[in-house]
């Protein structure tokens, strides 16, 4: 959506000659009317420019929520000792629920192909079985282990600090949420392995760091979709990821076929899917036609 932001003066009027130089925007979220207001990180909101330009007085800039809570954008001008503030509630932000019960972690890099040396954030998502953050999960039996391999033909070990350094393999989790830093010493392929003992659940994602990979994992075994907003509401555009991947579950970067999407949809009063290709239903981006081309530098 876009955020409109407008300088005005004490009357209200519009100040056309003001040039926001020291203009800045700050987002804070909270997941419920009782809980604290926190910054928001690239996890829970994005925006394209905290210190937009201002035109005649007027800024404008692209915000995306990705969760349904209360959202408090502040504005401030420093060198007037200006900051004004409004908040916005985001879907039903209520909060009152937790999703299910822990089925699987969703292991991602801020950087998905990191560089040898390079601090990255690792961010953990606590999922139920429909891939819905379970928002209170506490992650106090969750733990972070990292292996390694110099190629795809030799033995996994565990990444000692000579090969890793992670800030925390305990992480706290916030509303389902963790993220701790770690930097991967060589151009290997690392292997990151969360897991809750007390749940009997471990999942893994391969990284392969600085590129080096010779191989591209084993055969297609499956996709693995995902979606940009678990919870998305009617007639909003949600970015669809689509991961060709083996029986290992690692992703095949040299996978370049096309393939077909069949959508299905079931009413509430229903335990029956109905494929469908009606745009009743939905729609689909533009550059889908009969197909979509996978290229090695696709998910």
């Amino acid at each position: 959506m876009t955020l409109n932001i407008k300088a005005r003066d004490d009357d209200n009027d519009t100040i056309s000659d003001y040039n926001g130089r020291n203009a800045d925007i700050k987002v804070e979220y909270k997941t419920s009317s009782s809980s604290s207001w926190r910054l928001v990180t690239s996890t829970y909101m994005t925006l394209d420019d905290k210190s937009p330009r201002f035109a005649d007085g007027t800024a404008k800039t692209y915000i995306t929520f990705k969760y349904n809570y209360q959202y408090r954008v502040t504005v401030t001008d420093d060198d007037k000792d200006i900051d004004d503030y409004k908040i916005f509630s985001v879907g039903d932000s209520s909060s009152s629920t937790s999703n299910g019960n822990l089925d699987n972690f969703a292991i991602s890099l801020s950087d998905s192909t990191p560089s040898k040396n390079q601090k990255v954030t690792l961010h953990i998502r606590a999922l139920d079985d429909s891939d819905d953050v379970i928002t209170d999960y506490d992650g106090s039996n969750a733990d972070v282990a990292v292996e390694y391999r110099t190629s795809s033909s030799s033995t996994r070990r565990t990444a000692t600090s000579t090969y890793a350094s992670i800030d925390d393999t305990t992480p706290s989790f916030d509303n389902g949420i963790a993220e701790t830093n770690i930097t991967f010493k060589y151009n290997y392929e690392y292997r990151i392995t969360v897991t809750d003992d007390s749940k009997n659940i471990d999942d893994y994602k391969v990284f392969d760091v600085g590129g080096t990979s010779s191989s591209s994992n084993g055969d297609l075994d499956n996709f693995y979709v995902t979606k940009s907003d678990s919870s998305p509401d009617i007639n909003e555009w949600v970015d669809l990821t689509i991961r060709a991947r083996d029986n290992d579950n690692n992703t095949l970067t040299d996978y370049t076929d096309s393939v077909d999407f069949t959508v299905y949809y079931r009413t509430s009063s229903s335990n029956v899917r109905t494929p469908t290709t009606s745009s009743n239903y939905y729609s689909i981006g533009s550059n889908y036609v009969n197909g979509y081309d996978f290229s090695s530098s696709d998910d």
